[in-house]
């Protein structure tokens, strides 16, 4: 099974170790599903967790094991950009899962 997952997700998983968010990452680390990403996305999570919002909450230090931790995933490149959203931010979300033909799609932990 190939799942795609919001940034968010990822990010919530670092600030609430107990949540939902945490145990879908666990479970990605656990090898119960394959992890589609792309470059888009790590680097929006780089830029994300270097924000000034996250900067008592998140430790450098997480964030960095996190982003080698997902290299271990499904890496789509180069990634089509095809679609579009309400948001337009979240477009690759959707081009990402198509590419990698995903099962799932988690926007954004709701």
């Amino acid at each position: 099974m190939i799942v795609s997952l919001d940034s968010n997700i990822f990010l919530s998983a670092l600030i609430s170790p107990k949540g939902i968010p945490a145990l879908l990452y666990e479970a990605w680390r656990d090898d119960r599903f394959v992890l589609a990403t792309c470059r888009y996305q790590m680097q929006e999570l780089r830029d994300a967790s270097r924000n000034p919002k996250f900067s008592r909450t998140l430790r450098r230090d997480q964030v960095g094991r996190m982003m080698n931790t997902l290299n271990r995933a499904l890496i789509i490149h180069p990634l089509p950009r095809v679609h579009s959203a309400a948001d337009p931010t979240d477009a690759f979300l959707l081009d990402l899962a198509v590419a990698a033909s995903a099962d799932y799609l988690s926007c954004d932990g709701r």
